[in-house]
Parts: C-alpha cells; sequence; structure tokens
C-alpha cells in the first residue's frame, strides 16, 4: 500500500512539472475575508486572554526591578527587553527588519539649578519648595509676572468648549487643573497635558502651572 502511494505521488509529481514545462498549468488561490466588529474581536481575543494575565503583565512591569522604567535607564530596558521575550513567547512576528525594537530620539532634561516658585499677594507671601511642593517639566529661564486661572485649559472649538474666552494671557503665567470637569463633554486629545500647554502658548502665555483638581 505504501508503495502504491509513493508511486501516486510519484505519477502526480512527474504530471505537474510536464504540466509547467507546457504551461498548460495555473495556480489558483481563492479566500474571502470580511471585516469584524469590535465585538467580535474581543470575543476572539478573550479565549486566549483574561483579566488576570492582563493584570498579572502590569504588575511585572511595575516592579522595583525595572526602576520606574525612565526612559534611557537600565529599567527601562529591562522592561522593552521582558516584553519582547513575552512578544516571541506569543509567537509575533517583528514588523521591522531589525527585531521588534524601534530606535528614536527623545529629549531629556536634568535639573540643574532651580528656585522655588513665589506668589506674592497683597498681604502675603506664598513659597513653593522644589519636589515638595513641585516639580518642573522642562525648559529653562526667569519668569516674573502676573498669574491668570484659566480653569482646565480645554480649548475644544468643536463642542464649543474655551477655558480661555474672555481671558487675556499673554506674557503671563497661566494656572490650570489636570483633567476634565466631569460636567462638559469634550474631545479626549484636548486632556492631554501637551494639548494643554500648547493652548497656552498660542494664547501668548510665558508658563504654565498645572495642579491636581481638588476631586482626584
Amino acid at each position: 500500500m505504501k508503495e502504491l502511494r509513493r508511486r501516486v505521488i510519484f505519477v502526480l509529481v512527474l504530471f505537474l512539472l510536464f504540466c509547467l514545462n507546457l504551461g498548460h498549468a495555473k495556480f489558483v488561490y481563492e479566500y474571502e475575508a470580511k471585516p469584524i466588529s469590535a465585538s467580535e474581536y474581543v470575543d476572539i481575543f478573550s479565549k486566549f486572554v483574561d483579566n488576570k494575565t492582563l493584570f498579572d503583565y502590569v504588575v511585572n512591569l511595575c516592579k522595583d526591578e525595572f526602576q520606574g522604567r525612565l526612559s534611557g535607564g537600565e529599567g527601562e530596558r529591562g522592561a522593552a527587553e521582558y516584553i519582547k521575550d513575552n512578544f516571541e513567547n506569543f509567537g509575533l512576528t517583528p514588523l521591522l527588519k531589525d527585531g521588534y525594537y524601534q530606535y528614536f530620539t527623545l529629549p531629556y532634561y536634568q535639573i540643574t539649578k532651580v528656585s522655588d516658585i513665589v506668589f506674592e499677594f497683597k498681604d502675603k507671601i506664598l513659597t513653593l519648595e522644589l519636589r515638595k511642593d513641585f516639580i518642573p517639566i522642562n525648559g529653562n529661564g526667569k519668569v516674573n509676572s502676573e498669574c491668570v486661572f484659566a480653569g482646565f485649559g480645554i480649548v475644544d472649538r468643536e463642542n464649543g468648549y474655551d477655558d480661555y474666552k474672555s481671558l487675556d494671557v499673554r506674557n503671563k503665567v497661566v494656572i490650570i487643573f489636570r483633567g476634565a470637569p466631569k460636567y462638559i463633554n469634550v474631545d479626549k486629545n484636548t486632556l492631554y497635558l501637551s494639548s494643554k500647554v500648547y493652548n497656552a502658548y498660542k494664547k501668548g502665555a510665558i508658563g504654565v502651572i498645572i495642579i491636581d483638581y481638588p476631586d482626584t
């Protein structure tokens, strides 16, 4: 029986080679695909992963050995290696030719000299201490100007919301809250700190102080 199978396969191979030489062979491959909804995708994905598994990955990435995953530091490189190892275990094919890593330049600011922030009111002076009361994000220079409170610092023209309406912040320091109030509906992209700082810059502000909302 095995010998007969070998002969049949051998004859088929010879036949295919013969057809190819004559130019009569044609290979046809057809398939049908359709887009799936988000809920269908979740149903498929949930068969391979659950909440506990995802939570365990997050817990591992938050371990002390990764030192907060500071960009460019040993902890960040260790976390990247951890993610790469898991990608390999999943059998994921790297998108890039050089593997899973994609290198790029990221500006890094190190505080070399900074003073306290001093607020001067009519009847008193309030001083904020570095790392105790505030942490600078980036940039350098010296600022001495008025301060203007601009709510949450959100500008969303499509939804008709503008915290800078009727405010003049040119050459002033803007004070804004993080996040957004619960009673408004705005584009989530307007909530990023980068968007809020850019809004202040476009309005002519020379500095931004970001504070936590009392409910957070």
